[in-house]
């Protein structure tokens, strides 16, 4: 991992929490954060299994010209606003 020093205005550290918005706009998100990880992984791992040199980025796709060999983009999550 390349180690740089922080760049002007970058965020050091971060207390992130939907208490304030819950209680404001009655928001409650419709996945818990650890489901919406493990089904972005899964999604993240269908894509490389679709293409397995998109992960190194030497994929069999040329581009969006390509769609003959592009990997198919899998479906989002369930619950999840397309």
């Amino acid at each position: 991992m390349d180690r740089r020093s922080p760049r002007p205005g970058e965020v050091r550290h971060s207390g992130a929490s939907l208490d304030r918005t819950r209680r404001i706009l009655g928001y409650e998100p419709a996945v818990r954060f650890e489901d919406g990880l493990a089904e972005t992984v899964a999604w993240c791992r269908a894509w490389v299994d679709a293409d397995p040199g998109a992960a190194s980025g030497a994929g069999t796709s040329a581009g969006p010209a390509d769609a003959a060999v592009t990997p198919p983009v899998p479906d989002p999550p369930a619950g999840t606003a397309s």
